[in-house]
């Protein structure tokens, strides 16, 4: 059973697995669900921690460390047996582990497999928590090989043994908690690698339970203590979701995956899909010589990380696999979870001033926001077709790539106007915005400017007490605010200049933080936060014309570079269906380009209308560039 130590002030947190668990104490964040047979499961060995250290089933080799020498694939002969091509292992292992804050543990396990015995190597690890257990398991391994251009493997493993307990929910993961159980607040990163060797499925599975054993927030489940409070708790069985599906579109699997339900309760918070390019896609060298092209799609639960921490995971993983292909150690650098927000947010940042009649205004502007008040002058010009069913709502996207030479002269030119990227591109989708609901719109005066209300994405760490830029969690918020736009294209620098200083005093003044602590005050006492998620996913309207989500120049955090493995382009998104806005933008630079992924939702518009209003972002971008570089531009 999943428990702490017995006393008033640590919480006990039944275990799922536990069958001894009554089952009235127990209350999932989400209702349990049995994997679907599609999905994997493969386990994850532990005696593999921070070991490079790969089971290759065969006669004579069982767990071995992934170097030049002795690193090799399982045999043909190994995932097929008996009837059925199915074969199935018994084995029974004994350890013993005690672990202290900032200390070594060491680890001794001996197994039975097949008549044949072996001593593991002892494995060094930190802790941050002082803890000692003693731990029985068992595991019971199902494996099947297919030759069908996909694979598939399920495994687990079974340890009656207490789960570590990390730490409780902070108000923003408890809410993106329940979110998720509408299928809103995944994260999809799409990494496109260029390989020059063939990268076999084995091998990116191994480097992917390689990153989990690295970082923390992939070994994490969300669970409820008998007094209904949330719990972040490492998995009892770890595990990960791995699929390999040959050639397909990337845009299909991508939007596939911004829908998904996590198991909170078991984990693990995480998938990932593995894609071939077809052959007219792959890259090519200029001397001629073809390399292997993929599409590795990463999905995440946003209750345990955010862009910031991706790039880390992003990082991590790359130097895995190179050196899983290379034979050269594996990195050895490990990423724990941050604490909640507010622990680590300056006080001054979220202080409430009680004297002041404005602050109350506040919070009664987000309450009316979020709970009624939604106009949307996009949808007043386009009527959004009414939804049947709620599971038809689903999250799409577009996507563009900007070229090196452009990307350049668009970074230089925002330098020569003294505004920020973030800026521009906010001026140009406004503009976009503005030529979409005037045109063909007899009753609007489309040269009047219009105003338009938006939202941006900020980094919250920026507010830490203490500068710790490379916290591990989701630490990110949106801020309210509105864009008046010209439609004279010369007052294009302008509007992006105003664009780029709301932005500036936003960012300083901590509104966003100050709006999560707002939210903090209506979702507990003014909204039931459950309910409150139910009710979104029955509103038809928002609040907002777009959202922008700016990761900035992406290179700085997470270079893509490596042998044989690079990353040539990464696009992202989070699902945001059900939620007060009716386009999110995700951009960044990476590699000299500029790359874009609008995301849409079909409770709004269609695919036509997204793809429209894309291009007229990017065509406005392209005027804007073109317009005379001056400070301000004479009206004709």
């Amino acid at each position: 059973m999943l428990t702490a130590a017995a006393s008033a002030s640590t919480p006990v947190i039944p275990d799922p697995d536990d069958m001894s668990t009554a089952v009235g104490s127990l209350s999932p964040l989400t209702n349990p669900r049995e994997p679907s047979p599609s999905r994997n499961y493969p386990v994850l060995s532990g005696d593999v921690a921070l070991k490079s250290r790969l089971k290759v089933p065969s006669d004579d080799r069982d767990f071995r460390p992934c170097t030049s020498s002795n690193f090799s694939p399982p045999s043909s002969s190994s995932s097929s047996s008996s009837t059925n091509s199915s074969s199935s292992t018994n084995s029974s292992s004994s350890t013993n582990s005690s672990s202290s804050t900032n200390s070594s543990s060491s680890t001794n396990s001996s197994s039975s497999t097949n008549s044949s015995s072996f001593n593991s190597s002892s494995t060094n690890s930190s802790s941050s928590t002082n803890s000692s257990s003693s731990t029985n398991s068992s595991s019971s391994t199902n494996s099947s090989s297919s030759t069908n251009s996909s694979s598939s493997t399920n495994s687990s493993s079974s340890t009656n043994s207490s789960s570590r307990i990390v730490r409780k929910l902070g108000s923003m993961e408890q809410c993106i908690a329940h979110c998720n159980d509408r299928g809103v607040g995944d994260i999809v990163y799409a990494l496109h690698l260029r390989s020059k060797v063939p990268v076999d499925d084995w091998i990116m599975e191994e480097a992917l339970k390689q990153l989990m054993l690295r970082v923390q927030n992939l070994r994490l489940a969300i669970r409820q203590d008998v007094n209904k409070e949330y719990y972040f708790v490492e998995m009892q069985k770890q595990k990960i979701k791995f699929r390999s599906l040959g050639v397909a579109a990337w845009q299909d699997v991508f939007e596939d995956m911004l829908r998904t339900e996590y198991n909170a309760e078991t984990g693990p918070l995480w998938q990932s899909r593995l894609l071939k390019m077809a052959p007219e896609e792959e890259f090519e060298l200029q001397n001629g010589r073809i390399y292997h092209g993929y599409v590795l799609l990463l999905g995440f639960h946003h209750a345990i990380t955010d862009g910031t921490s991706n790039a880390q995971f992003c990082t991590i993983f790359l130097e895995i696999l190179n050196g899983l292909l290379n034979g050269t150690p594996l990195p050895t650098k490990s990423l724990e979870l941050g604490n909640d927000l507010f622990s680590l947010v300056d006080p001054e940042h979220i202080k409430f001033n009680w004297s002041s009649p404005k602050a109350y205004v506040d919070v009664a502007k987000d309450a009316i926001k979020y709970g009624f008040y939604e106009r949307s002058l996009y949808l007043e010009r386009y009527p959004p077709k009414k939804v049947e069913e709620l599971n038809e709502v689903r999250s799409r996207i577009c996507t563009r790539e900007l070229p090196p030479n452009f990307t350049a002269a668009l970074l230089r030119r925002c330098k020569e106007e003294r505004v920020t990227v973030s800026g521009a591109f906010t001026a140009a989708s406004a503009l976009a915005m503005h030529r979409l609901i005037t045109k063909g719109n007899k009753t609007y005066d489309a040269t009047q400017p219009t105003s338009f209300s938006i939202h941006h994405a900020v980094n919250l760490r920026r507010y830490f007490k203490q500068q710790a830029p490379e916290t591990c969690g989701c630490y990110f918020n949106f801020f309210d605010d509105h864009i008046t736009v010209e439609p004279y294209i010369g007052h294009f620098w302008r509007m992006a200049g105003d664009a780029a200083e709301r932005i500036r005093t936003n960012v300083e003044s901590g509104k966003a933080l100050k709006k999560q602590r707002n939210l903090d005050f209506i979702f507990g006492y003014l909204y039931d936060i459950d309910r409150y998620a139910a009710f979104r996913s029955r509103v038809n309207s928002t609040q907002c014309e777009f959202s922008t989500s700016n990761l900035g120049a992406l290179d700085r955090s997470f270079s893509g570079a490596g042998s044989p493995v690079e990353v040539v382009k990464v696009f992202r998104c989070t699902a945001m269906h059900f939620l007060p806005c009716l386009f999110t933008w995700f951009f960044q630079t990476f590699r000299g380009k500029f790359l874009v992924l609008l995301e849409y939702y079909t409770n709004f518009c269609s695919k036509e209308q997204a793809e429209e209003f894309i291009d007229l972002t990017m065509q406005a971008l392209h005027e804007g560039m073109a317009v005379p570089t001056t400070r301000s531009s004479p009206k004709p």
